[in-house]
């Protein structure tokens, strides 16, 4: 069974919506914001930090999708 919404059902990403150029703007004007690339590498090393965190777990499933269903079933 698959719950995943249609294509067509699918929020238009940001930038889908401006241009390229735009963009590009956008983001080089966040890099310049004191302090940009500091909060940046805090960022990726909470990610690296937490990447895999349940990956030995062996009492939830591991499809993320099961996992939502088994968590919603307690709401009911």
């Amino acid at each position: 069974m698959n719950d995943r919404p249609e294509p067509w059902d699918w929020p238009t990403p940001v930038q889908d919506e401006i241009s390229p150029e735009d963009l590009a703007m956008i983001v080089q004007d966040m890099k310049k914001s004191p302090g940009y690339e500091e909060a940046r590498a805090r960022r990726i090393t909470a990610l690296k930090e937490i990447f895999g965190l349940w990956a030995e777990r062996t009492d939830i499933p591991k499809d993320g999708l099961e996992y939502q269903r088994m968590m919603r079933k307690e709401w009911e």
